[in-house]
């Protein structure tokens, strides 16, 4: 579960997945940081492309691959 963007990656590790309120949805940590992403998705790789997006969205995606 990574993204790759140049040599660095971003990857993410499966925290729980579970069901609530009719939604299947996903925890998903990435890893070497305690960010932890909730979302919906019908299975992991689409729960994965949402948090990646919310990543890279909210400007952390800069600063995770500068490390």
């Amino acid at each position: 579960m990574s993204k790759q963007r140049a040599s660095k990656r971003v990857e993410f590790e499966l925290v729980e997945e579970y069901y609530y309120a009719g939604q299947h949805r996903f925890r998903l940590k990435v890893r070497g940081t305690s960010v932890i992403i909730n979302v919906a998705a019908n299975n992991l790789d689409e729960a994965t492309e949402k948090a990646f997006e919310i990543i890279r969205s909210s400007g952390m995606l800069k600063d995770l691959l500068e490390d």
